[in-house]
């Protein structure tokens, strides 16, 4: 079974979804976490018609936040909470019995309020002893290797994310291809590259 897990940083623009189209086409995801799709569920609904996918999302606030998940007919899914920076599901495969549980997440973009992501995950980890993926743009990263320029991050910000991976008992299943998913989009020298979004 294949993932897609993308912060689309708004879904209102045509290239988005064309790209959105292309990488469906091409993996065959099962399941698609989509993060600051920036749009209402009329528009995700659209999408999922477009797509031919069932689907369920949390209206962003104004023009920030969003969330998505669809999933093909490969899979059953059953919505177990949400909330503006997670969706929480139970999946099985439709012709197997085990049922595990996907937790799509985007972690508070403030980071004075990044902690409540954290207590969210410690409080998704208690409620359930399934089989556990959690994946998406956490707005963090675990070691300053996953950063290129800019200042380094506050060492404690890193050690509360890794701290609330070990207590939840998730490991960063790492990355292939480009290492970093976030860009400030400046000109060098002022360009700034970070790894934000993971799956554990």
């Amino acid at each position: 079974m294949s993932l897609l897990v993308w912060n689309c940083r708004g879904l209102g623009g045509p290239w988005t979804v064309r790209n959105l189209g292309s990488l469906i086409r091409e993996n065959h995801p099962a399941l698609v976490f989509l993060a600051e799709t920036k749009c209402s569920s009329r528009q995700i609904d659209a999408l999922k018609h477009k797509f031919d996918m069932n689907g369920l999302s949390v209206d962003s606030i104004g023009r920030s936040g969003g969330l998505a998940l669809l999933w093909n007919e490969l899979v059953d899914v059953i919505l177990q909470t949400f909330s503006h920076c997670h969706i929480d599901v139970s999946v099985k495969l439709s012709d197997d019995q085990e049922w595990w549980r996907f937790t799509g997440m985007y972690g508070e973009p403030d980071t004075c309020k990044r902690d409540s992501t954290w207590r969210l995950l410690s409080h998704l980890h208690s409620q359930s002893a399934r089989s556990w993926l959690c994946a998406g743009d956490f707005n963090e990263i675990l070691d300053q290797s996953e950063k290129l320029g800019g200042p380094p991050r506050p060492v404690w910000q890193l050690q509360n994310f890794r701290q609330a991976l070990v207590e939840c008992e998730l490991s960063d299943l790492g990355f292939s291809r480009n290492p970093f998913t976030w860009s400030n989009h400046h000109a060098f020298p002022h360009t700034v590259q970070e790894r934000l979004e993971s799956m554990c």
